[in-house]
């Protein structure tokens, strides 16, 4: 009765290992979908392209600009960006 529970323990290990191995095999299989921009699309993309700004004002003193928000992001050296409250809502 061992020899018979390990053979039956063996083949049911190999078809998991099998059935596992195909699954996997299944959800990695992508599904290729041409995307093609419409018009109105590619104007948002550009509009999102041109929303914010680079300033360089000295070698170690950047600040990134929102032009949608008036928000303003700076860093000087080294230093985490540090966002900064827009000029319209410091009045």
């Amino acid at each position: 009765m061992s020899k018979n529970h390990q053979f039956i323990s063996i083949l049911f290990l190999g078809i998991c290992l099998l059935l596992s191995s195909w699954l996997i095999s299944q959800s990695l299989k992508t599904k290729h979908v041409d995307y093609v921009e419409t018009p109105s699309k590619q104007a948002s993309a550009q509009n999102v392209q041109n929303r914010f700004e680079f300033i360089k004002i000295a070698n170690d003193y950047f600040i990134i600009f929102d032009k949608q928000t008036s928000d303003y992001w700076e860093k000087v050296g080294s230093s985490e960006w540090q966002k900064q409250k827009s000029i319209s809502q410091a009045r």
